[in-house]
């Protein structure tokens, strides 16, 4: 069930927060944990058993950890490992299948496909709690519903954020809900599902309409629209759901860490991953990346520490060629930045040309990470840089550059940006811009239901992940 869908908005949502919040406090984890599990067996019932096994299997083993002196890190290892064969098992299982059966026919038994909802991000949270407890960051948690409810919880079982149990444990026996953060939590779900479908899906019908003639031909305009296309829909997409995710979770007295930053305006590939999914690239930094010895033994170890932790960030996005290809490139722009820092041209040069440069690298990226395999980024970076289509386009650049999409990308580019929020801090306390700030978003609202009503939602992009 995706959080922009009318069922969502109008049944499953309004009546999951009524009850939550006329629910006493000491049943509220209770009926949170009972909504999270309608809104997953909604969306993937055959999938659930599997989730309550993982967070059986993690509880015990974090008992385990936490009682145990001489044995606390094989315990570790060992809900780790299991929880990564997991993820591959059901990431990986069919492309390993069809690949034996294709090259050496082997006659395996060939699964559906599909992905159980969510899966990346619950068994992320789950490796999460174990190495918390380990280190002494959280304690373990003895109540098991308790521990369901921070794994299960439905605003971010199916594309995050990654919310990492040190950071909740506090939260999950003791909040408090406040008018003010139901108000601003409302506030911030409108404003996600604003971006959703006001901006990532009307941008995104082009973007789907150019990458579909990719093997009958495109011209080099059109072919840069389309990554441009591309690159807002993306954001919006996600930065919309991490918005409506945050929103809710406020709403229910819980506090989530930010998953975005504006992160078109980054400065370099290091600077755009502290801004994009920050919660994937704190979960990389903090579990892989530093346990390998992050930049502690030297340069060479330093480059190669990140190389496994794009490595991983690559095929944990896709499974197949392009997206390791895809996270590999972004290793190659990470170390030439931290390269480039050291001649005082480059640090002398206005921040205003990194940024565009930076973007310009992330957007080329993201053609390889939308298509659907490598030869397909292949011939599309092919149109972008020397025509080289052999076929005269079906659609040329000024068919898909109507004057909505002109409109809509002109209001991506400014939304991209900080413009707006500085608009709001500086007059955020005067008594006229709350109300029309809330009119606007109202506005925003009945436009969307229009939108949704008038046409077909897109589930989110990062589903599949």
């Amino acid at each position: 069930m995706s959080f922009s869908s009318l069922s969502f908005l109008f049944i499953f949502l309004p009546v999951a927060l009524i009850l939550y919040l006329i629910t006493p406090k000491r049943f509220k984890n209770l009926v949170l944990l009972a909504e999270s599990f309608l809104f997953y067996l909604w969306g993937n019932g055959k999938m659930v058993i599997l989730l309550w096994a993982t967070i059986l299997i993690n509880y015990i083993i974090g008992l385990g950890i936490e009682k145990s002196k001489n044995h606390a890190k094989k315990l570790l290892w060992i809900g780790v490992i299991t929880n990564i064969l997991i993820l591959c098992f059901h990431k990986y299982y069919f492309y390993i299948v069809d690949f034996f059966n294709t090259n050496f026919d082997a006659g395996m038994a060939i699964p559906d496909g599909s992905l159980p909802l969510g899966i990346s991000f619950f068994i992320f949270q789950e490796i999460s709690y174990l190495v918390d407890v380990y280190k002494k960051d959280a304690p373990a948690n003895k109540n098991f519903l308790e521990l369901s409810t921070h794994i299960f919880m439905y605003p971010k079982i199916t594309q995050g954020p990654i919310v990492k149990y040190k950071d909740i444990y506090q939260q999950l026996s003791s909040r408090t809900l406040y008018f003010e953060n139901i108000y601003l939590g409302l506030r911030r779900f409108t404003l996600g599902l604003s971006k959703k479908v006001l901006l990532a899906d009307t941008i995104g019908e082009k973007t789907d309409m150019i990458f579909a003639q990719v093997s009958t031909g495109l011209d080099t305009p059109t072919a840069w629209l389309g990554m441009l296309c591309y690159s807002l829909q993306l954001f919006f997409d996600f930065s919309g759901y991490s918005d409506m995710a945050i929103g809710i979770a406020q709403i229910m007295g819980f506090r989530f860490k930010e998953n975005f930053n504006y992160p078109y305006i980054a400065k370099d590939i290091s600077d755009f991953w502290s801004r994009w999914h920050i919660s994937l690239s704190m979960f990389f930094r903090e579990y892989i990346y530093f346990p390998l010895g992050g930049n502690r033994k030297g340069e060479v170890r330093t480059y190669l520490n990140q190389f496994v932790v794009f490595f991983i960030t690559g095929i944990w996005h896709g499974e197949t060629l392009n997206f390791l290809v895809w996270g590999i490139y972004h290793w190659f722009f990470s170390v030439l930045g931290k390269f480039m820092k050291r001649f005082d041209w480059y640090i002398k040069t206005p921040d205003i040309f990194k940024r565009i440069f930076t973007f310009l690298v992330v957007a080329i990226g993201f053609v390889i990470f939308r298509s659907a395999d490598l030869d397909q980024a292949m011939l599309y970076l092919s149109y972008m840089f020397n025509n080289a289509s052999t076929a005269v386009p079906v659609f040329e650049f000024p068919y898909f550059l109507s004057n909505d999409l002109i409109f809509y990308l002109i209001i991506g580019c400014i939304f991209s940006t900080p413009i707006m929020r500085k608009i709001h801090h500086q007059y955020k306390d005067t008594k006229w811009f709350p109300w029309i700030y809330d009119i606007g978003l109202l506005l925003f609202f009945m436009l969307s239901i229009l939108f949704l009503v008038s046409g077909s939602y897109s589930p989110f992009i990062y589903f599949q992940f």
